[in-house]
């Protein structure tokens, strides 16, 4: 959750504001103090040590999509729904977004701030997201003389949390490979929140879970 640290800390009033009203919002009340010195490896240990822990207790069922276990004795079971209780967000069938829907979407994030790089990957995400913090620290620097362009302006502000909403959707619930390409279609998706806000995120969260838990499974 160290994304999540970082972003709290980085984001102003008025944007954290904005990211709380988003579909990610709640997560801004997860406590973050375990990303702190060697508690993150403590963490990182003791939920490599509980999946495994799991994993060996894994039963073998006829149902799809579900996983169970035998904890204590009893069948205990993950499926999308549980996902949805622990999660807040949207566990539905991925949507068909209409042709008018897809017209919309554009690609301006990529243009404006990834110099419309086809690969752009989660390292890139982060300095995107630094780089508009900084400009908007070395904005009040200067406050009071004249730029050709303010990050300070609303559309600055917005920027900031667009990119903000993507890193924490890629690095902390996806949990994306840092050496693959992030899904370019996000960050057009991020641009039009009332949209990216209706998406079932938690759909697309589970299923890369599931899928991940899987291949332990065979391994």
């Amino acid at each position: 959750m160290y994304i999540l640290a970082e972003i709290k800390e980085h984001l102003d009033d008025w944007e954290l504001d904005l990211f709380r009203s988003t579909c990610f919002g709640h997560f801004l009340d997860v406590d973050t103090g375990w990303t702190e010195g060697a508690k993150v490896a403590q963490r990182n240990t003791f939920a490599g040590q509980y999946v495994h822990f799991l994993m060996l207790r894994r039963m073998q069922t006829l149902k799809t999509k579900e996983l169970w276990f035998l904890v204590e004795g009893k069948p205990t079971r993950f499926s999308i729904d549980e996902f949805a209780l622990v999660t807040g967000l949207r566990c539905h069938d991925e949507p068909i977004l209409s042709q008018k829907m897809r017209v919309k979407l554009k690609n301006r994030l990529c243009d404006e701030h990834f110099s419309s790089s086809l690969q752009i990957k989660l390292q890139d995400l982060a300095h995107c997201f630094r780089n508009l913090c900084k400009k908007e620290d070395s904005g009040k620097e200067k406050k009071g003389k004249k730029q050709k362009k303010k990050i300070t302006q609303k559309g600055g502000r917005e920027d900031r949390v667009k990119i903000a909403l993507v890193w924490f959707l890629e690095g902390a619930l996806l949990s994306s490979d840092p050496k693959k390409n992030i899904s370019e279609f996000h960050l057009s998706l991020v641009d039009e929140l009332d949209i990216f806000n209706e998406y079932p995120w938690g759909k697309v969260a589970f299923d890369m879970t599931f899928d991940s838990l899987w291949v332990k499974n065979l391994a």
